[in-house]
């Protein structure tokens, strides 16, 4: 089974080195490796020629995340493409797991694991995923089936002990949280088929692709650590963005997977009304703190025909507040009264949820 390693970067010169050695020292050897040069102005060219027949290089004109995921997905040959971004890098036997991952498990379209976060400062963070999560105390809330990896011939790696796997179809779970990590998944080719990344949006991108893909194809979670996720916040950080944007698309991608998806709607008439609802609320309130209550007004006029009446009184507000001087101050120091009493009720004063929530 030959993996194309498809890897989009965007001037990190000074980080693509670790994504690439940490390929070249995989112990699963049929692969090729794709880099999409998505218009840097560093001196990334420079670096990947250093290492020469190894590395397919492309660049291109800077189009944005999507544009270079698809261009890598245009350029590979091989029966499953697997994904690493260039800030990010691979434990050494991760490709020679998930191929006999896929060998055993023929249902599967395709899967994913779980993650270290490197932090700027050194710091490694265990389980990643456990850390954005929303539902990361309930794996079983995401997935329907569970089985020990050993029990179907998939070994841990060496000196290391036997994990989960879980299983199922996720696509309504995707309309609530980002499950996948990209540079812990590998993919079937035949599961891709025409889809590809949409290139409307600046982040989400890979949010959208594993939801389509899941409409269509099992997934699967090896709970087990295979990859390296830097939490850098340097300002070549791809998916850096504000909330009003996170929440503007989020939305959009609620309107154009699930929301135009008949038998799901169907299926699901309550789900799909609620995180309709809350995504625009969550519109509204992002542009009012944005200072921008001509987009809050728009999205509640837009809605109000739609929304649920438990959720009309929390619309009366954004629009009240969208209407008035100074209202981006009085609903900040009213959210953060609320996060406090949260906080107070909780007995701690954090709370994990999914960033691109």
């Amino acid at each position: 089974m030959r993996v194309s390693v498809n890897i989009p970067t965007y001037n990190r010169a000074h980080l693509i080195r670790h994504a690439l050695d940490s390929v070249l020292r995989q112990t699963y050897t049929n692969y090729e490796i794709v880099v999409i040069d998505d218009g840097s102005t560093d001196a990334t060219r420079a670096v990947v020629a250093e290492y020469g027949d190894r590395v397919r290089y492309f660049s291109q004109p800077n189009g944005g995340l999507g544009v270079a995921r698809n261009a890598a997905l245009t350029q590979s040959t091989g029966d499953c493409i697997a994904f690493l971004d260039s800030d990010d890098e691979w434990f050494d036997f991760k490709l020679e797991l998930q191929v006999q991952a896929l060998e055993r498990l023929p249902h599967i379209g395709f899967l994913f694991t779980e993650f270290v976060i490197l932090k700027d400062d050194g710091t490694r963070i265990r389980h990643g995923s456990r850390t954005w999560l929303a539902a990361r105390q309930n794996w079983s809330s995401i997935y329907s089936q569970k089985i020990s990896a050993g029990s179907v011939g998939v070994h841990p790696p060496s000196g290391s002990q036997g994990f989960e796997i879980y299983s199922g179809g996720m696509y309504r779970q995707f309309m609530d949280e980002a499950l996948v990590l990209p540079t812990t998944a590998m993919v079937r080719r035949d599961a891709i088929g025409s889809l590809r990344f949409t290139e409307r949006m600046k982040i989400f991108e890979d949010w959208e692709f594993f939801a389509e893909l899941s409409r269509s194809s099992q997934g699967a979670f090896l709970d087990v650590e295979t990859a390296i996720n830097r939490g850098h916040s340097g300002p070549e950080r791809l998916t850096r963005c504000d909330g009003l944007s996170k929440a503007q698309c989020y939305l959009d991608m609620l309107e154009r997977v699930w929301m135009r998806d008949a038998a799901f709607a169907k299926d699901f008439p309550r789900e799909l009304r609620e995180r309709s609802t809350d995504a625009v609320l969550a519109v509204a309130r992002e542009a009012v703190l944005a200072s921008r209550p001509e987009v809050a007004r728009q999205i509640l006029k837009r809605a109000e025909l739609h929304l649920e009446k438990e959720s009309r009184t929390a619309a009366l507000a954004y629009s009240l507040v969208a209407n008035v001087p100074g209202g981006r101050n009085i609903l900040r120091s009213a959210l953060l009264s609320r996060r406090l009493l949260q906080a107070i009720a909780n007995g701690s004063g954090s709370s994990k949820v999914n960033p691109a929530a």
